[in-house]
Parts: structure tokens; sequence; C-alpha cells
């Protein structure tokens, strides 16, 4: 069995149903948990001091403030109760086919501490930034270590074999505060043999309205 964390905004009951209708019935062998996402509108500035985000938009750092506070909720979530191994789903992730999570986990090295199901991958920003499509992705079926000038950016779709690595992650997540998807892949530059992404990617993001950006996204 897999545990699955959902992070939804309770507002978003939009994209719970969405959720429930096209991607839930797909894993009926796991357990699913939704995590009630801190919502950005509530976030004072104060709560923003020492948060690392660039950004002048104040509006556009508390819902980014949210977001990473929601993700550090769900993985606490997952330790308190020591359910693992654990995926971590933001409520737009899309899955590609019906698949067996815990035959995807038990796949993965036993040294690897972060797992990619999904995300965007990209050379890196100083080449142009573009999209990056392995050769033959489609006859892989393997957790891949990426080189290291793609970059995987996204955290809407990532897990933990064990409550050790989910600790190790939450940890750097905790002493460092940034945007999540930003922090996940600087963990990666970070610790390069720990971390691995699963080919064929398995979730991907719907096209939508995001709440962190704050307008409609294609991704």
């Amino acid at each position: 069995m897999t545990y699955i964390y959902i992070i939804n905004l309770s507002k978003r009951k939009d994209r719970k149903e969405l959720f429930l209708s096209e991607v839930a019935s797909q894993l009926q062998e796991d357990t699913l948990e939704w995590i009630e996402a801190v919502d950005g509108s509530i976030v004072l500035e104060q709560d923003l001091i020492g948060f690392k985000w660039s950004s002048k938009n104040i509006e556009k750092k508390k819902r980014t403030y949210a977001c990473y506070k929601s993700h550090c909720k769900a993985i606490e979530q997952a330790i308190q109760t020591d359910s693992f191994p654990a995926l971590i789903l933001e409520d737009d992730a899309v899955l590609q086919d019906k698949i067996n999570l815990k035959e995807l986990f038990d796949k993965a090295p036993e040294e690897t501490v972060l797992l990619y199901f999904g995300g965007l991958l990209c050379t890196h920003w100083s080449s142009g930034g573009k999209k990056w499509r392995p050769e033959q992705e489609e006859n892989k079926s393997e957790w891949v270590k990426l080189p290291e000038t793609i970059s995987i950016f996204g955290a809407h779709a990532y897990g933990f074999k064990t409550r050790e690595a989910a600790n190790e992650v939450l940890n750097y997540l905790k002493l460092r505060g940034a945007a999540s998807d930003f922090l996940l892949t600087q963990y990666r530059k970070s610790n390069p043999t720990k971390v691995r992404i699963f080919l064929p990617l398995q979730f991907n993001q719907r096209h939508g309205f995001s709440d962190i950006e704050g307008k409609i996204m294609r991704r």
C-alpha cells in the first residue's frame, strides 16, 4: 500500500472533484489523505520574514510562502503517522495511466531519498531553459538519474520510501525557507546521487488557474 497526500485549498472544490473523478479512481489500492493547503490570502507580511523570494509582488510572495508551508505540512503528516511509502501530490496533478505505485516505490534504489513521479524537465536556464525530452523515453520504465545539465521543475508529484528520507528533505526545506519546487531542485543539486525521476513521467500538471501565479497557466 502507498499513502498519498493531496494538497488542496478548501475553497478549490473544483480541483478536488476533478481529482476524485479522474485520478483517484486509478489509485484504488492506495490510501488517500487530503491536506488542507495554507491559504495565501490570510498570510501576514510578518510571516514572510526570512522567507527567500526575490519577487517584489507581495501577494505572489504570500501565495508562494503558503504553497511552501503546505508542502511542509503534507510531509509532516506522513512523518507523524509513519505512513510510507508516501506520495505528495498537488491537486492539479494528472495521472498519465493507471499504475501500481507500490511496485514503483519498490523498484527505487535503496540509496535514494527524493523520488520524482512528475516534473518539467528543462536544460539549465543559462542555455535557454528549453524543455528536454529523453531519447526513447517511451521505451523506458525505470528510475533515472538525470544528467546535471537537466533541471527538474515542479513539485506536483514526488515521494519518499521511508520516514528517514522524508525527514531529511523536510529539514532541508525548513532550514532554507523558499519556494518548494526551487528547494527540491536545490536539494537535487546538492545530493545528486539521492534523487531519481521515473521515466516515463507518471504525473503531469493540469492546465488551468494557478493559485500561486494568480492567472491561467498552460504547462
